[in-house]
């Protein structure tokens, strides 16, 4: 390919992201499905956001192939009103994911607060997300009448005025940017309420503000809509294709993160236990029976049940109680003629 076909750019770089979203999805699912308590509305609503991700590297891909990312000069008249609609249905697609990630996680944080502003400023959040981005791309249907002619400039009719169209684009731009970083603030005043060890809570205030990386992409795109005013529409808007393309993506990765806590923690349990029987073999066993035991683990892995532990309720989430069991290898003895394995109580706390 030559210098003025960016291609195969544009098609690494959405696949790419679309499989390093896809992961870590996974691997969220995985951890919710076989390690915590089942799928709530905000998983689904997330999958929908990958689903409409990986529908608009599709549309993307096709556009590709009909020359997207080279001079418009070389491409065939046809071609480029083809172009100019799928165009318009990628958009669509990138829009909802990006929507719908967003709202996934303000979902997530409204179901571990029982704060009422917090409740009322997580629904204003995911309303006039919804409202200002899909606005964006119901206004690129409307502008022209008829409607045939926003993609087909050969039919006659009238278009509103494209500054003011950019104008939108760019206050919803910023203004989803924003709301990116409002998002990720927001489990910190949750956090800082609960009743769990500083490291527990730095990490998973951490791991839940990941968010802010999307906010960071947003605002990269918010600068590359000034290329939507050049005419070499299929060249020199593959820059904002790429980073309309990477807000969601970035979205849905930052959003799974914080649940990969938990799968953490296993394989750091399960290694820890298998070091230790190396280091000692055959020396000492300890068991530690307890159902409440099994809960507190689980309540650590799980940063979304973390949170809602509150210092002012009780704290049932540790170990209550732990019965400790020392099993000792003994020689063969002249009494019994065999290996006596003795099992006393080490101590119950």
């Amino acid at each position: 390919m030559g210098q003025d076909d960016r291609g195969a750019q544009i098609l690494a770089s959405l696949w790419s992201l679309t499989a390093a979203a896809a992961i870590l999805l996974f691997l969220r699912l995985y951890c919710k499905l076989c390690r915590a308590k089942g799928l709530w509305w905000d998983d689904h609503v997330l999958i929908l956001s990958w689903v409409s991700l990986t529908i608009a590297a599709a549309i993307q891909t096709y556009l590709v192939s009909l020359g997207f990312g080279q001079r418009m000069e070389t491409i065939s008249k046809e071609d480029l009103k083809t172009i100019s609609l799928f165009t318009i249905l990628f958009a669509i697609f990138a829009i909802i994911a990006t929507t719908t990630s967003k709202s996934s996680f303000a979902l997530t944080l409204y179901r571990i607060t029982d704060a009422s502003w917090m409740k009322y400023l997580l629904v204003f959040i995911i309303v006039t997300t919804n409202v200002s981005m899909n606005l964006v791309w119901i206004f690129g249907l409307a502008k022209c009448t008829p409607l045939k002619r926003v993609w087909d400039k050969d039919v006659q009719g009238t278009c509103w005025d494209l500054h003011k169209l950019v104008k939108f684009q760019l206050f919803a731009a910023y203004y989803s940017a924003i709301l990116d970083f409002v998002l990720a603030g927001l489990p910190w005043q949750i956090i800082m309420g609960a009743s769990i060890r500083r490291r527990e809570m730095v990490g998973v205030a951490v791991a839940m503000s990941l968010g802010a990386v999307a906010g960071a992409t947003g605002i990269v795109k918010a600068v590359m809509v000034v290329n939507m005013t050049s005419p070499d529409i299929t060249y020199d808007r593959v820059d904002l294709t790429i980073w309309t393309f990477t807000e969601p993506a970035a979205s849905i990765m930052a959003i799974s993160i914080p649940m990969l806590r938990m799968l953490y923690q296993e394989l750091k349990s399960s290694h820890n236990r298998t070091k230790y029987n190396q280091s000692n073999p055959q020396r000492s066993v300890v068991v530690s029976s307890n159902k409440a035991w099994k809960d507190s683990q689980e309540a650590l892995r799980d940063s979304e049940d973390i949170i809602q532990i509150k210092s002012s309720s009780p704290d049932y989430s540790g170990i209550l109680k732990t019965e400790e069991v020392r099993v000792h290898h003994e020689r063969p003895s002249n009494v019994n003629g065999g290996n006596a394995i003795e099992m006393s109580p080490f101590g119950t706390r």
